[in-house]
C-alpha cells in the first residue's frame, strides 16, 4: 500500500467530485414583448391616423367610405376620396386596421414581421402564423401594410395605409372647372404635398 492510499483510508485526502450539467441553449425570456410593444405602436399610429382636409391646394374631400370588418370587433375599413380641382385626377386614402386575439400571437412571430418591415417587406410562415407585409412606394401609389394571420383561428392583424393616384379616378365633382393646364410650379406644389402626405402616413419603424 502506498502513501496515498494510507491517507485517503484515514480520511485525510477529500477529492474533488465534479458534476456536468447538461448544455442547454438560454431560453428567451417570456415577459420580453419588445417587438409586440412595436407592433402595437405602428396599430396605434394606424388607429389614429387623420385624413387631411385637403392636399396642396388642389384635392379636397369629394366622399367618405366606411366598411366593417364583421369577423372581428376592433376593426375598421376607411376609405377618403378626394377630387382635383384641375388635374381632373383623383385621390383615394385607405386606413384599415383588424385586431384580433393578438395576445395569443408568440413574441416570435411579431419579432419576424418586425424584420420583414426592417428590410423591405417579404411574406414568410412561423409556428402556423401567416406573415405577410408589404411596402410601396411610387409616382401613383404608396402602401404600407401588415397581416398576421393563422388559419381556422381568430389570432389576426391587419394593418394598412394607402394612397393612390390615378386620373381614371370616378367621382362627380360639383366644383367649378377652371383651367386645366397647370404651370410647372403648380404641378411641384402638388407633387410635394402628395410626397408630404405619404411621409405623414409612413409607419414608426
Amino acid at each position: 500500500m502506498n502513501w496515498f492510499s494510507i491517507l485517503k483510508n484515514q480520511g485525510l485526502v477529500n477529492l474533488p467530485k465534479f458534476k456536468i450539467k447538461p448544455f442547454d441553449k438560454p431560453k428567451p425570456d417570456e415577459d420580453d414583448t419588445r417587438c409586440k410593444d412595436k407592433i402595437m405602436e405602428i396599430f396605434d399610429f394606424v388607429r389614429r391616423y387623420q385624413f387631411p382636409r385637403e392636399i396642396g391646394g388642389e384635392f379636397v374631400r369629394v366622399k367618405k367610405e366606411s366598411n366593417p370588418f364583421h369577423r372581428i370587433e376592433d376593426s375598421s375599413y376607411t376609405t377618403m376620396h378626394y377630387g382635383g380641382k384641375k388635374t381632373r385626377t383623383g385621390v383615394a386614402i385607405d386606413r384599415f386596421y383588424a385586431v384580433g386575439d393578438i395576445d395569443n400571437i408568440p413574441e416570435e412571430v411579431f419579432c419576424a414581421a418586425l424584420d420583414l418591415l426592417k428590410t423591405g417587406g417579404g411574406r414568410t410562415t412561423l409556428m402556423d402564423y401567416d406573415i405577410k407585409i408589404e411596402l410601396r412606394d411610387n409616382e401613383e401609389f404608396y402602401m404600407n401594410q401588415l397581416i398576421i394571420s393563422k388559419p381556422m383561428s381568430r389570432d389576426i392583424l391587419n394593418l394598412r395605409l394607402s394612397l393612390l393616384w390615378s386620373d381614371w379616378f370616378n367621382w362627380n365633382i360639383t366644383l367649378v372647372q377652371t383651367d386645366s393646364s397647370l404651370s410647372s410650379e403648380e404641378e411641384n406644389k402638388i407633387s410635394q404635398a402628395l410626397k408630404q402626405e405619404t411621409n405623414n402616413m409612413r409607419w414608426p419603424i
